[in-house]
C-alpha cells in the first residue's frame, strides 16, 4: 500500500521535497518487521538512489 503513494503529489502536498525517499525508508522497516531482509534492501537501496 505505501509502495502505491504518489511521491510526486506528497510532496507538493507535504512541502518535503525528501519525502520520496521517506516512504523508501518505511517500506524499509515494514519489509524488516515482516521479516523480509531482501525487500528491505531493495527499497533501502531505492532510498539511497533518490537521495542523490
Amino acid at each position: 500500500m505505501i509502495e502505491g503513494l504518489d511521491r510526486k503529489k506528497l510532496a507538493e502536498l507535504t512541502g518535503q521535497a525528501d519525502f520520496g525517499p521517506m516512504v523508501d525508508l518505511a517500506a524499509a522497516e515494514i519489509a524488516l518487521g515482516q521479516g523480509e531482509p531482501g525487500t528491505a534492501r531493495r527499497h533501502f537501496n531505492q532510498a539511497r538512489a533518490r537521495a542523490r
